[in-house]
């Protein structure tokens, strides 16, 4: 095989094993596109407690409700301001109250004094009604529940003290409750409050203390049943149909790091797990791409992201490294299955896929107070609150250039290679430093046996001078006679005849011929 030849086999080779290895990188981890946010608009908003995309005046779009201890404000889709005011302690939720959409919206405030008062408005900011409500202490929860399934939501509200009271929607008073039993002032105000389905067109509200009072209250105020935790201290309760049966689950969180879900039917604990770690927030996402059960992702005071099925089997687990304050999930492209959505105390948002891989993180400007992906909000948008700010931004993704693929530069690389093999090969090989007697002309052998007894003479005279070690001599003398031999032979083959060179032999002063390396008459070796 010439040397053309080898170069073009090797790189060959060589090209087949970077095109192997582009294959195996391809299918390992195909391009995937990169997720950006864009903020659309920003404004203004102090402690915000409620932030919201929903349809308060009847249009085609979203309005933005905002809600915190100061005030409440609404904005259009733009970010412009429709209405807004402002209150003391305040705590507001959202809800239908006369049967007809869009929804309406109530404030528990500060009244005259040390009263408290609930406000209904509607979405262009009308005032609906207006309840004085004695004997309730400062409100740390409110939601809105139909009770009735009637259409319309009544408002249930607790207090720092324990205290429920349940509001008709036209703000007669329904009935009150007292949940803390036992409890420290400071343990007893109602850390968790939530509407609950109990499966037959029912429904009911689920609450908690600090402390760890549970209660299921029915339509009338009284407790379908009621227990009490010690153990630890409740951070969060939420309520979700995990299952799908229309049948909701109580799911709490502990500062032991204990998440439970609970029957609606009885309160006994469905699963039970451990996050390692307090827990900060919990909200429903879809993780399995099986719409007919539903999933939760769990947050934890050092970080953790975790993520439970409805049987509590671990299927998302990811650490941001710092206190999660809020959750959401939205179904950014298209699988089936939502990304989860990661707001941390430290003010940075964190994107995740179902699988648990980052997608994007970005800075934001103060501690993520909540977020909203909006139900009914254009494709990809996402509702921030982070410090005092409140801001629109867009989720995009753009998929990487054609060339941004390790196919694409195995096949490059190995243009080069090739590009470089066949320049290689066209080389012409260099030309050699030696000839064989057989190859030379009568002229250069000519040549070359006179060279070869000049080197043959100066080798004797450093000899004798003693500038050489006697092997070294011997060994270059033999060379030479060797070299004059093959010469001369070559000479004679060609018809040219040779006159012999004659030197003395040393020992007996015969003559001999230059090359030979004993003398034929009395055997003295030369050297």
């Amino acid at each position: 095989m010439d040397r053309k030849t080898s170069t073009l086999v090797l790189a060959g080779l060589l090209i087949l094993f970077v095109m192997v290895i582009s294959l195996v990188l391809y299918l390992s981890n195909p391009p995937r596109p990169v997720w950006q946010l864009t903020q659309v608009w920003r404004r203004t908003f102090s402690q915000t407690e409620i932030l919201k995309g929903i349809n308060l005046i009847g249009d085609k779009t979203d309005e933005i409700f905002l809600a915190g201890p100061s005030g409440v404000a609404i904005l259009d889709s733009q970010g412009e301001v429709r209405f807004s005011a402002t209150f003391t302690d305040a705590k507001a939720t959202l809800g239908d109250l006369d049967g007809t959409p869009p929804d309406e919206f109530v404030v528990v405030r500060r009244g005259e004094g040390a009263s408290w008062q609930a406000d209904a408005f509607r979405g262009d900011g009308s005032r609906l009604w207006s309840r004085a409500l004695p004997g309730l202490a400062e409100p740390s929860r409110a939601v809105s529940v139909d009770l009735e399934g009637d259409g319309r939501r009544e408002i249930v509200i607790g207090d720092q003290q324990g205290e429920l009271v349940c509001l008709n929607s036209d703000g007669s008073i329904r009935w009150r409750f007292t949940l803390a039993s036992g409890s420290s002032d400071a343990d007893a105000y109602i850390r968790g409050l939530d509407d609950l389905p109990l499966g037959d067109g029912r429904m009911a509200v689920a609450a908690a203390t600090y402390a760890g009072d549970l209660v299921v209250l029915d339509a009338n105020g009284s407790p379908l049943w009621q227990s009490s935790d010690t153990a630890a201290r409740l951070r969060r309760l939420r309520v979700y149909d995990l299952n799908g049966d229309g049948r909701g689950e109580i799911v709490l969180g502990w500062e032991n790091g204990r998440v439970e879900a609970r029957s609606a039917t009885n309160g006994e604990a469905i699963w039970q797990t451990r996050l390692g770690q307090r827990v900060q927030e919990i909200r429903d996402v879809e993780l399995n791409g099986n719409p007919s059960d539903r999933e939760i992702v769990v947050g934890g005071k050092s970080g953790a992201v975790v993520g439970y099925d409805a049987r509590g089997a671990n299927l998302l687990s990811v650490s941001v490294g710092d206190k999660v304050k809020r959750l959401a999930g939205a179904d950014l492209d298209g699988d089936g299955r939502d990304e989860v959505f990661v707001g941390t105390d430290g003010g940075w948002l964190y994107i995740y896929t179902a699988a648990g891989e980052r997608l994007a993180d970005m800075p934001l400007e103060g501690t993520v107070l909540k977020l909203d992906t909006g139900k009914r909000l254009a494709e990809g948008d996402l509702l921030i609150a982070a410090g005092d700010t409140v801001g629109l931004w867009r989720v995009t993704s753009q998929r990487p250039p054609w060339w941004y693929n390790p196919l694409v530069a195995g096949f490059l690389a190995s243009l080069v290679i090739a590009g470089l093999a066949w320049v290689v090969g066209g080389i012409s090989p260099p030309p050699k430093l030696e000839y064989s007697a057989e190859e030379m002309s009568v002229e250069a052998l000519q040549a070359k046996r006179k060279m070869l007894i000049e080197s043959l003479s100066e080798m004797r005279r450093l000899q004798e001078r003693g500038e050489i070690p006697p092997d070294a001599y011997e060994a270059r003398m033999r060379e030479l006679r060797s070299h004059i031999a093959r010469t001369e032979a070559e000479l004679i083959k060609l018809g040219v005849e040779v006159k012999r060179e004659v030197a003395q032999c040393p020992n007996c002063g015969a003559p001999i011929e230059v090359g030979a390396d004993r003398c034929p008459y009395c055997g003295q070796t030369l050297l």
